[in-house]
């Protein structure tokens, strides 16, 4: 789930409402659900740094 952080608990319980027993939520808003369901939080940020990390580098692993 990638929605804004004002509108992340939101979604999620609709989600859950249509059925979703699963969720990777991609914001940072700390989800409150009930516990049958399953949340995995991924910090997207740290990965886009990850990735701004290698394009700056890259020159140095080709050689």
């Amino acid at each position: 789930m990638a929605v804004v952080k004002d509108q992340a608990q939101i979604a999620a319980e609709k989600l859950i409402r249509s059925g979703i027993k699963a969720i990777l939520n991609m914001t940072t808003y700390k989800l409150e659900l009930p516990k049958n369901i399953v949340v995995v939080d991924i910090d997207i940020s740290a990965k886009l740094q990850e990735l701004n990390f290698w394009r700056l580098n890259i020159n140095d692993r080709e050689e």
